[in-house]
């Protein structure tokens, strides 16, 4: 059963007994600088629970293709297999965090999470996107095929190429820190939570107990 959130003046007036009962069970939401939705469009638990099912299909297909691609990325190993695996303790923590309201786990996230945006950035800067290669000139051209190198090897297509791909770059970097912001905001909201059923308890405890 979800929790009601009382204020601190609320609980300690219904310890002093200066208020009824009814009015002390009245619920009062403590200001949230945080985000409490998830993408804008989703509740931060089920936004949580999406995330990690992302990330764990992610992890999965990622190994997956190293059967048959040639050209792999990162080239080394050890950074590949490293993000793999954080991906899959991100998923895992997620998961643990959204459904037992963990507030360990949420916080474990954010430490992986954010050692996964670390990974993947010094894996880019090592295996960046290379400049454009020459055409081939040995290969047997046609006329058609002259024609389609003449517009595709071209210094502008090159340049424009180059930066849509550092575009497409910047904007999956900048949603890699949006989502560990995400998973920032769920740890908070778990721990807030968390400290509201404490104080609680601590009030309950404190209450004077009748004995028939």
């Amino acid at each position: 059963r979800p929790y009601t959130l009382l204020s601190r003046d609320a609980i300690v007036s219904c310890v002093k007994g200066l208020h009824d009962v009814r009015q002390c069970a009245i619920p009062k939401m403590p200001t949230m600088v945080w985000a409490t939705n998830f993408a804008f469009c989703f509740d931060m638990r089920e936004g949580m629970l999406l995330f990690s099912g992302f990330m764990a299909l992610s992890a999965a297909f990622w190994l997956g293709s190293i059967s048959y691609t040639e050209a792999l990325w990162p080239e080394s190993d050890g950074f590949r297999l490293s993000s793999i695996l954080l991906l899959l303790v991100n998923a895992g923590l997620g998961t643990a965090a959204a459904r037992f309201s963990s507030e360990k786990a949420a916080f474990a996230l954010v430490c992986t999470f954010g050692a996964l945006v670390v990974c993947l950035t010094i894996d880019l800067g090592l295996n960046h996107p290379s400049s454009c290669a020459s055409p081939p000139g040995d290969a047997p051209q046609s006329n058609l095929g002259h024609l389609v190198t003449r517009l595709l090897w071209t210094s502008d297509a090159c340049l424009l190429m180059s930066i849509l791909g550092w575009v497409t770059l910047a904007v999956g970097y900048g949603l890699g820190l949006y989502l560990w912001y995400m998973t920032l905001c769920f740890w908070k909201l778990l721990r807030a939570a968390s400290a509201d059923v404490r104080r609680v308890a601590r009030a309950i405890a404190a209450l004077p107990i009748i004995r028939y």
